[in-house]
């Protein structure tokens, strides 16, 4: 399996831990509980080559574009910019602008797309806006059909299983924001209800929904609940669904240590393992949702691969495999940033699992595929474009 990361690391091996690797039939490998602990702040990073074959495309944008969502069904792609949010035909890895729709609130963050790719919800300001796909696609009528107020901070969002709730992450209130997205369209935005407020620890920013819609794993960067004890640099969390859109007080599952400034997180196709990008420690972790979520979640934490500076953005492939970008987002110097591409299945083996790396333009910060599973696209934040890159050439 193959996994794509941005980040600085450690001067940890470049491996996961020892088990069984994945199968020639494509089958995720098996995966058991290790005795690892969590990666301290580092500036290290892993060497690797440059892979020069694979097709890559850009795009200019908007300045500062940050999330990005493909739709699952058709061609289109969406880039929230901080003029709005730019609208693409995606083709593979070939891009064309269609058209730029405004936000009121003016700059655009985090981008998710209900299951059934109607509606694009992007973090903005001190909320969500909510948008209307067809409106967006076609240019007719109106795009913004309304807000999710929330407070300071909003940046990411994940939607459940059902398109009936939303969870919006607000990074200066530390916590999740949990909203009846189904009322507000419904009520056309007359009666928008927060129905619960999940507090976590400092900088809440990523978050991502197990396959079956149970459970919600969310970074924060610094700290953890109320409760947990989780010393060190920043935190996952586990977040039972049907409780927190019934305000419950014990909705959090458990809180693990996942190494300095965790940021973006992605579980993988059949909902075994959680992956996260630890930007502080130039790491990719993995944890095994059985023991997060029912078993010995002290022992859960199966996989840390140093990868290049400061990771951030994170997916994956349709293979089952990781990708993730190499923001270096710290260091204002000129010159290429890169992905790096990870093997999935080494890296749960105990094996050399970095493959390489692609060079991309200043500050790659989030990433989604494409229909199909093998385009990534790429917002450059500070170079003002999007990139796609075709994996196509790394099968076999």
């Amino acid at each position: 399996m193959l996994v794509v990361l941005a980040g600085c690391s450690t001067a940890r091996s470049n491996t996961g831990l020892p088990g069984s690797s994945s199968t020639t039939s494509g089958m995720p490998a098996p995966v058991t509980s290790r005795d690892l602990q969590a990666p301290g702040c580092s500036s290290a990073i892993a060497p690797a080559r440059v892979m020069s074959s694979l097709r890559t495309f850009s795009l200019a944008t908007p300045p500062s574009p940050f999330g990005v969502a493909a739709e699952s069904s058709g061609h289109f792609a969406f880039v929230a910019t901080s003029g709005g949010v730019e609208v693409l035909f995606a083709n593979g890895p070939n891009l064309r602008f269609v058209r730029l729709v405004p936000l009121s609130d003016g700059r655009g963050l985090g981008a998710a797309l209900t299951r059934d790719d109607q509606y694009l919800l992007v973090g903005a300001g001190n909320g969500a806006a909510v948008l209307s796909v067809p409106a967006l696609v076609t240019g007719a009528g109106q795009a913004v059909l309304g807000y999710l107020a929330a407070g300071e901070g909003a940046i990411e969002v994940s939607v459940s299983a059902d398109d009936e709730f939303a969870f919006l992450s607000l990074e200066y209130k530390g916590g999740i924001a949990v909203f009846n997205l189904e009322q507000a369209i419904r009520s056309h935005f007359h009666d928008v209800k927060e129905v619960s407020f999940i507090r976590l620890g400092q900088a809440v920013v990523g978050s991502a929904l197990s396959p079956d819609g149970r459970f919600l794993y969310v970074t924060s960067e610094v700290g953890a609940p109320a409760g947990f004890d989780v010393s060190g640099e920043g935190s996952l969390s586990v977040i039972s669904v049907a409780r927190a859109v019934h305000d419950q007080s014990d909705a959090i599952v458990t809180s693990v240590k996942a190494g300095c400034q965790p940021v973006r997180v992605v579980v993988s196709d059949d909902g075994a393992v959680v992956w996260a990008t630890a930007r502080g420690s130039d790491a990719v972790l993995a944890w095994i949702v059985a023991d997060l979520t029912g078993g010995d979640a002290s022992r859960a934490l199966t996989a840390d691969v140093l990868v290049g500076a400061a990771p951030v953005g994170i997916v994956a492939a349709a293979d089952g495999d990781l990708v993730v970008a190499d923001s270096n987002r710290f260091s204002a110097a000129p010159g290429p940033r890169y992905l790096s591409i990870i093997d999935e299945g080494l890296a749960l083996a105990g094996k050399p699992a970095l493959l390489g790396q692609v060079v991309t333009a200043m500050f790659p910060r989030d990433m989604c595929l494409e229909a199909g599973g093998l385009t990534v696209l790429v917002t450059d934040f500070r170079s003002s474009q999007v990139q796609s890159l075709d994996l196509g050439g790394l099968s076999g």
